[in-house]
């Protein structure tokens, strides 16, 4: 067998070659493909609402509103939440002194999610990043864990809790209805106190709701005909100082729930003049819908997930040719 020596020249030239080829090829692969990223479907700023005896209301962006699902008769639905496949949640009545999750698909289809214990009474939900459901249970003072599958399981006692909410860390916020005190539980299961809103007499807390910042809002409701106190939004830094943020109409209202829109408006549930109201991130509150039978709970849609395509435009590169000198 004859062999053939190859200079130190040839070597370099080889070498050469094959990283010039390896450029090409992925020179031309970007510029031959061109990722097209769909934008979100516009559900950002669709907000559902919970409503009367059985009903979950569907509220657009321009405020025009239509029955989106019917729960059973008397059924009562409260707290919503969003899980990340646009699923809809809602805790409410299984019959008297058992509450229980009601899982509506997308196109409205409800259905028996999960029971919550005996003795439970309707609260605020707040999913986790791992796609567990939180249930404030107001009537025996906890909160009740659900996983994916449905299981409940026991995370932590909360005294009266109403409004959920999780901050970026995982740690879960639930409102004190009496007290009106937040208490943030961690991921663990511990309890501490996070912020005491102002006291008032007759007045009580429902909903929460943290915005893009970090800080967390929270509906402290007055009995304006026995008070004289206008109810009001409270705005609770990372820190947890308490300022008052918005003081709704001074008239008699019931709010309740509360969520934020993708523009960071924040909109608040009144059960007892039938309406949403809205208020900028300046604080100015304006009526957005009316005509909805008594809300409570508000959850806005969550935005479908982008798509990405790529389309490689460009051929085949061609990895081998002769050269002069490297036949």
């Amino acid at each position: 067998m004859e062999t053939y020596p190859i200079s130190s020249a040839s070597n370099i030239a080889v070498a050469n070659f094959f990283h010039t080829a390896l450029r090409r090829v992925l020179f031309a692969l970007v510029l031959g493909a061109m990722a097209i990223l769909a934008p979100p479907a516009a559900r950002a700023d669709t907000m559902y609402v919970s409503s009367d005896g059985q009903s979950i209301v569907k509220v657009n962006s321009d405020a025009t509103h239509s029955t989106f699902s019917t729960l059973p008769a008397n059924s009562g639905p409260y707290g919503l939440a969003f899980d990340g496949s646009g699923n809809l949640y809602a805790m409410d009545y299984a019959s008297p002194g058992i509450s229980e999750i009601s899982k509506i698909t997308p196109d409205g289809t409800p259905s028996h999610f999960a029971t919550l214990p005996a003795g439970s009474e309707r609260g605020g939900l707040a999913f986790d990043t791992s796609g567990n459901l939180y249930a404030a249970d107001y009537g025996i003072s906890q909160i009740s864990k659900i996983t994916p599958d449905g299981t409940v399981s026991f995370f932590a006692n909360v005294p009266s809790p109403q409004g959920l909410a999780f901050d970026g860390s995982g740690n879960l916020y639930a409102m004190d209805y009496y007290t009106k005190q937040i208490n943030k539980i961690t991921p663990g299961g511990t309890v501490s106190l996070f912020a005491t809103l102002p006291p008032s007499d007759y007045s009580s807390a429902y909903g929460l709701a943290f915005d893009g910042s970090g800080n967390l809002y929270a509906v402290d409701y007055s009995d304006y005909e026995l008070s004289g106190r206008a109810s009001q939004i409270d705005k609770i830094t990372p820190g947890g100082a308490v300022s008052l943020f918005a003081t709704l109409a001074p008239v008699a209202t019931q709010p309740v729930g509360l969520a934020f829109d993708s523009s960071g408006n924040l909109y608040v549930a009144d059960s007892l003049n039938n309406q949403i109201d809205k208020i900028t991130s300046g604080g100015v509150v304006s009526t957005f819908a009316t005509g909805i039978s008594q809300p409570t709970y508000l959850a806005f849609a969550v935005p479908e997930p982008a798509t990405v395509t790529l389309l490689v435009l460009g051929g085949v590169a061609l990895l081998m040719r002769k050269r002069r000198g490297l036949e």
